[in-house]
């Protein structure tokens, strides 16, 4: 395999990696609203949104 292409492959995986880290980090995040909103009444939740 030539470096270039040996090259091209580890920055894919370094944005697959990326791309990884992304999609968990929404994933948490939706659960952490989720677990927020069992924990808080619904009318504090409207006051604090945008």
């Amino acid at each position: 395999m030539e470096p270039a292409s040996l090259d091209l492959l580890q920055m894919e995986d370094q944005l697959l990696q990326y791309e990884l880290q992304m999609l968990t980090a929404v994933v948490k995040t939706q659960i952490a609203k989720t677990d927020i909103q069992k924990i808080l009444p619904q009318s504090e939740l409207l006051d604090h949104e945008e």
